[in-house]
């Protein structure tokens, strides 16, 4: 299953970390210039540097969706620099999920793929995606709603360790950062972090500076430029947070019970399986066999009264297609079409003894 994942910041990564780890194929992207505060656990500095590491997992730079997909058969994670998304309608994805975390919807539909999540408040279940996950800190963070909308953006920073709003640092003027300790830096209340025309900066409590802008950063008054963690803990400054994975697990969820992933059957390798499968599907017509091969990238040629189908699973755009002519019928996975689809005048299920079996491809 391929994944596009708008955004490469640190709940991003949190989510691609998840889904990569699932078995899922994930690609990203970004703007060209990240401003992503936790750097040491954010993709998006592969965009950057040309490459980035987190928690054993690896990111590369990719210039295209082609130069994207051979990443992905090197075991990599490509990030594009690409805002708009314009790598989707190429790469054709399973699944799109909108983490730029804007607060806002910057482009994403519905439409975009079988499967579109969006991450926080911005987005609508049911209009501009088929899932939203929630991100506020509290009872409901993870959760996946399927009608209606995120909780709406407060403004004030989830609390850690007794802390919330006072955690984040902000540039104390317009200009050019310049950036002075480092991330994983013991820091006290007072201390200076960074400067902007010679403006400083200064820590607004005692803990470990859990994420800072890079030296040169354009920036303006009151913007999010660093971020003190009060637990003290270093070690969480190289590991994604537990909002960011608790995020992924909520994404991970919407996009197993869209498509159907569990559901699908499992076709082994083998061809004596294969074969046997065959002989099931032309000889009894088995509807059990019909889904086990398109599921696993089969392609099979029908008539029904006279009338030519083709069913498709590995070419289709939205996950499973039944073709007439240049009429589509698709869902997100084979039993859901089976369900749904109709032959002509006549429900799928209900026509099918009467068809006629021309090619399995």
């Amino acid at each position: 299953m391929l994944v596009v994942i708008r955004g490469a910041g640190d709940i991003a990564t949190g989510i691609a970390l998840r889904l990569w780890r699932a078995g899922m194929q994930v690609v990203m992207t970004d703007i060209p210039a990240p401003t992503a505060i936790r750097r040491t656990v954010c993709f998006s500095q592969a965009v950057v540097h040309g490459e980035a590491e987190v928690e054993g997992v690896q990111a590369r730079r990719a210039e295209g969706p082609e130069q994207a997909a051979e990443l992905l058969q090197e075991g990599v994670i490509p990030v594009l620099a690409d805002p708009e998304g314009s790598c989707i309608p190429v790469l054709k994805p399973d699944a799109v999920v909108d983490a730029i975390l804007a607060k806002k919807n910057l482009g994403t539909q519905i439409t975009d793929a079988p499967v579109v999540v969006g991450v926080g408040p911005g987005f609508t279940a049911g209009v501009d995606c088929h899932a939203v996950v929630e991100t506020m800190r509290g009872h409901t963070l993870g959760r996946v709603y399927h009608q209606g909308s995120a909780l709406p953006n407060t403004g004030i920073p989830g609390l850690i360790g007794g802390f919330a709003g006072e955690r984040v640092l902000r540039a104390p003027a317009d200009g050019i950062f310049h950036q002075l300790l480092d991330i994983g830096a013991q820091v006290k209340m007072g201390d200076v972090a960074a400067t902007v025309d010679g403006e400083p900066m200064t820590c607004t409590l005692d803990g470990v500076l859990r994420g800072i802008l890079p030296e040169g950063t354009p920036v303006h008054k009151g913007m999010k430029a660093g971020d003190i963690d009060p637990r003290c803990a270093v070690e969480h400054c190289y590991t994604a947070s537990d909002k960011a994975l608790a995020v992924g697990g909520g994404v991970l969820e919407a996009i197993l019970h869209l498509s159907g992933a569990l559901r699908h059957p499992l076709v082994p390798a083998e061809p004596v399986i294969y074969d046997r499968l065959e002989q099931e599907l032309f000889q009894h017509k088995s509807l059990a066999a019909l889904a086990a091969l398109i599921a696993g990238g089969r392609e099979l040629e029908f008539t029904y009264r006279g009338e030519r189908y083709f069913l498709s699973h590995s070419g289709a755009e939205r996950g499973v297609s039944l073709w007439k002519g240049e009429q589509e019928t698709s869902r997100a996975d084979i039993w859901q079409l089976l369900s749904d689809a109709r032959l002509g005048e006549q429900p799928f299920l209900e026509a099918w003894d009467a068809c006629t079996l021309e090619t399995l491809f």
